[in-house]
């Protein structure tokens, strides 16, 4: 019980940490993320439950008084596409990205991806679930070999040892870091 609990406190103090940060950019896609993050704490830390719910009630009393500050940017006319499974995820990221003023081209799963790697003309970048189901890990392997010089932007909750050629981004993530990685990446238009 004592491990769970302590395992209890990291996620729930690394959860809010990115809670905050996402407070001030969307408020909406931060409750989204809220909802989500307390279904997986709940259902992967049933033996601390009290206590996790006790910081869940406080962080959502504070996020309901929450105001938005949104910012939109002019349209790069740039185009994304982003492979994750997760659909929760795929929404928040999706949105992340349009709000930039960037084009997403989704795909659910592996598969797609990599049949829409050869359909969508002029992608700009690809954001990619390493470790999904339907082969994440092949997209990585055919962006770096068939479309070289294509920015790809791996994402994960798990350490990975990736190629070179790739960015990694840690889950969860908010707006602005990603927004960090897809500036280093994208070309200026």
């Amino acid at each position: 019980m004592a491990i769970a609990e302590g395992v209890a406190d990291r996620v729930i103090e690394r959860s809010a940490r990115k809670w905050r940060e996402l407070l001030a950019e969307d408020r909406e896609a931060l409750l989204a993320l809220f909802q989500a993050q307390q279904d997986m704490a709940y259902n992967t830390l049933r033996g601390g439950i009290g206590k996790i719910h006790d910081h869940l009630t406080r962080l959502s009393f504070e996020l309901h008084f929450a105001t938005r500050a949104e910012v939109i940017e002019e349209p790069t006319q740039q185009t994304i596409l982003l492979a994750e499974d997760e659909p929760v995820l795929r929404a928040l990221i999706k949105r992340f990205i349009e709000n930039r003023g960037t084009r997403v081209v989704v795909a659910e799963n592996g598969e797609q991806a990599r049949e829409l790697l050869g359909k969508v003309p002029s992608l700009d970048a690809v954001v990619s679930d390493y470790t999904m189901p339907l082969n994440g890990h092949k997209v990585a392997e055919e962006v770096l070999t068939k479309h070289p010089g294509l920015p790809l932007v791996i994402t994960s909750g798990y350490p990975l040892q990736l190629p070179p050629g790739c960015e990694f981004l840690s889950k969860p993530f908010g707006p602005s870091e990603l927004g960090r990685v897809l500036d280093r990446v994208l070309p200026t238009r």
